[in-house]
């Protein structure tokens, strides 16, 4: 019996339906509603803890078999992540033992595009070890946008980095401008009048600096493509020769926004299967995501230590290559094993 019919039941017990009248009817309607949603809400929290721990013990059984399976490669890419963050540790301490002004302003921005990466990939390798293959190659995207924009900053120098660190002032207006339009649909209320003026004085302060081109998306680097009126990230990618990887980029966006193909093709599916949906963890798909997160991880890192003059980081930026490429060929070499079963 569906809900609607326990509701005419209930009518009928308590009289004749057919002599109620619409306005009635609503009414009561309106009060079962709102009786059962009651119920239905305390029955749920009620089992919540009987559902979760059952839950909780099929998700601990999923990753020990998903650890059995793919350990050997998910522990890799955790050493290269780890060599990674203490590079860049140890090369924020050596920066800040004395670089005159101007170099340490550029080096400030790479350091910390450098630590977003490596969080980044800490993020992806959290998603692979839990079997989230799409969501892992989707947070990739972010993470080669960040390479892109360090390697970008870091061939044109300290003025490239002043850009960025400028632009800052467009990104908040036009949040300001976007939280103040519906701050009453919101119920969040939006930055005071003081604040609205001192954002706007600022950023009538770039655009004076910099030009109107500033006020776009990637304004920062509009200086840097002349003849390009509005110059984007693939600008970017193309300048520093990241443009090869256009095609995965593309790929990776399928996770992020909506088509029909993202909800019908996912890596976590062993084959494409119109039939299949599915909307939890899986062992099928890491090899991707996994791969190009140590290439992208081990290209920043190398783009960072080029700044650094000594033989150790040119043996490391050597060193991560290698590794990157053992990972690849270890997600690779267990995939192809679980398709063989």
């Amino acid at each position: 019996m569906n809900m609607f019919d326990m509701f005419m039941e209930k009518l009928k017990s308590e009289g004749d339906p057919d002599k109620i009248n619409p306005e009635e009817f609503e009414r009561q309607f309106s009060k079962f509603i709102d009786s059962s949603a009651e119920l239905l809400h305390k029955l749920f929290l009620d089992n919540a803890a009987e559902h979760l721990n059952s839950k909780a013990a099929d998700e601990k059984e999923f990753i020990k078999n998903h650890h059995l399976i793919w350990g050997e490669g998910l522990n890799k890419l955790e050493v290269l992540i780890d060599i990674c963050i203490d590079a860049g540790s140890n090369f924020n301490k050596e920066r800040k033992r004395g670089e005159c002004q101007n170099e340490d302003f550029l080096l400030q921005v790479l350091v910390r595009l450098h630590a977003k990466c490596c969080a980044i990939a800490n993020e992806i390798l959290f998603l692979l070890k839990g079997g989230y293959a799409d969501a892992a190659q989707a947070r990739w995207r972010a993470l080669h946008e960040t390479n892109v924009t360090l390697r970008f900053i870091s061939k044109h120098g300290a003025d490239c980095a002043e850009r960025f660190i400028d632009h800052e002032i467009i990104d908040s207006y036009n949040g300001m401008k976007i939280h103040k339009k519906y701050e009453h649909r919101l119920q969040a209320k939006g930055p005071t009048l003081d604040e609205v003026e001192a954002i706007t004085h600022a950023y009538k302060k770039v655009i004076k600096k910099y030009g109107r081109d500033f006020e776009h998306q990637y304004g920062w680097i509009s200086v840097y493509f002349p003849g390009n009126n509005k110059p984007g990230f693939q600008s970017m990618e193309k300048d520093v020769a990241l443009d090869h990887m256009r095609p995965y980029f593309k790929w990776a966006s399928q996770n992020i926004h909506t088509s029909f193909k993202t909800i019908t093709k996912a890596l976590t599916l062993p084959e494409f299967n119109p039939e299949i949906i599915n909307v939890g963890p899986s062992n099928y798909g890491l090899v991707d995501p996994a791969h190009s997160t140590a290439l992208s991880l081990a290209q920043a890192t190398s783009f960072l230590l080029m700044f650094a003059s000594d033989t150790e980081s040119v043996v490391l930026m050597k060193v991560l290559m290698l590794l990157s490429d053992d990972i690849g060929l270890c997600f690779l070499k267990i995939s192809n094993s679980i398709q063989e079963e």
